[in-house]
């Protein structure tokens, strides 16, 4: 009897391990149907995604990812592509704030709560001068990858513009794509702002 009960703890050990085995094996594809887009980035940008503010600044889209239009207050307005985790407190996003300056590279009052220089450092982006933030966050839960964000902010025809992005990972990394999402925004000389936003509405698109 001793015999048998030994071999029956072994088996139940290990039926555990098969079952613990298929469980990670399993856990990417079912992470994968929980998310709204692909995090990842794995394909470069699309030109025949590229989304317009109402108020024309413009930038490729990530394909499935969600697209929404905030409206934050006098002069200021957001465009956020956005994939997120249906049943999880996490996401991955990009954003761009753009704000018409008083004077010359000068960041306007209505960005001050956003940007504080003395956290940036100077690079270039689209072949000009403009200045970067990085920083992450670890993560305090097991299933929630570690947090990375950026922030790039940036002068063009007489506006301020804010690039910032978020996304979740182990290896604190950013998908090797998205430079190139980033330097796919664009700006008209003036911006339409006599275009109303509606405040923080969700855009479905369909591919």
């Amino acid at each position: 009897m001793k015999t048998q009960k030994a071999f029956t703890w072994i088996e139940l050990i290990v039926a555990i391990g098969i079952i613990l085995i298929l469980l990670a094996l399993l856990f990417p594809a079912i992470y994968s149907a929980r998310m709204i887009g692909d995090p990842r980035l794995t394909q470069p940008p699309d030109e025949a995604r590229r989304f317009f503010h109402p108020n024309g600044m413009s930038m490729v889209r990530p394909e499935d990812w969600q697209v929404f239009i905030d409206d934050m207050g006098p002069k200021r307005e957001r465009l956020t592509f956005q994939a997120s985790g249906k049943a999880s407190n996490f996401y991955y996003e990009i954003s761009v704030t753009a704000v018409k300056t008083t004077e010359s590279e000068q960041i306007p009052p209505e960005m001050q709560d956003m940007i504080n220089p003395a956290d940036f450092t100077a690079t270039t982006f689209q072949g000009q001068k403009a200045f970067e933030h990085i920083g992450h966050v670890p993560t305090i839960r097991r299933r929630v990858p570690n947090l990375v964000f950026g922030k790039l902010y940036f002068f063009r025809n007489e506006y301020c513009c804010l690039l910032t992005y978020t996304f979740h990972n182990r290896k604190y990394e950013v998908p090797k794509n998205l430079p190139l999402y980033l330097e796919s925004f664009q700006i008209p000389e003036r911006l339409n702002q006599s275009v109303p936003s509606p405040t923080a509405a969700s855009i479905t698109t369909g591919e």
